[in-house]
């Protein structure tokens, strides 16, 4: 489950930043990117890396409630 969550935001940013969507992490990144804003490009992936790491801890507290031996 964690690791499909953690997929699922890596796919979200990488389709935000091909379908180009109107505001996300993935259109500011690579604007940033295209625009040579490296400050804002590092903050976007930063942000998106927080994401990813916070969702992930969630959800190894939820394992730990619900399944005790599993929550690793």
């Amino acid at each position: 489950m964690r690791i499909g969550v953690c997929m699922a935001l890596v796919l979200v940013v990488a389709a935000d930043m091909i379908m180009g969507g109107s505001s996300g992490i993935g259109k500011r990144s690579l604007d940033a990117a295209l625009t040579y804003n490296t400050a804002e490009m590092y903050g976007a992936i930063i942000v998106a890396g927080l994401l990813g790491y916070l969702s992930n801890r969630l959800f190894v507290l939820l394992e730990k409630k619900v399944i005790p031996s599993q929550g690793t």
